[in-house]
């Protein structure tokens, strides 16, 4: 009987078109976004309150631009963002609005483009496992 020998090497990359770029212009314009949404909901809302708001509007937006772009398991990139980065308006107070603003870009592109990165492997086990813990570890470094 013949046997059959399977050589496969794949390494569970999900999408192969995964793009840095896009993601980094997605996470970009929602750290706008984001500093835009705080600015409204303080005219009403205490800052906290305000943040906690927007970042949950933010992680919904995020969800539907990725979905648009074809992009890997974009609610659990949206989710870690938004718990990695929650409070950040808070953390931000006290800051000139042009600090505020290229900060709050920043790190929402930077986050965005880490968990999106983290997310294109197919398996969603693993995947939440290390978001999991690389949300710990930001939240522990916050607060030292």
């Amino acid at each position: 009987m013949a046997k059959i020998i399977s050589t496969s090497t794949d390494t569970g990359v999900g999408n192969i078109s995964y793009s840095a770029w896009k993601i980094a212009i997605i996470g970009a314009a929602l750290g706008a976004i984001f500093w835009g949404l705080v600015v409204v909901g303080r005219v009403f809302l205490p800052l906290a309150t305000a943040s906690n708001i927007a970042t949950v509007a933010v992680a919904v937006i995020g969800v539907a631009l990725m979905l648009l772009m074809r992009m890997p398991q974009p609610l659990i990139t949206a989710v870690a963002a938004a718990a990695a980065l929650w409070g950040l308006a808070v953390w931000s107070d006290g800051l000139s609005w042009a600090e505020i603003v290229v900060w709050s870009v920043a790190l929402y592109c930077l986050s965005y483009v880490m968990f999106s990165w983290i997310a294109r492997y197919a398996k969603v086990v693993p995947v939440l496992l290390f978001v999991t813990i690389v949300i710990i570890l930001a939240r522990v470094a916050i607060s030292l």
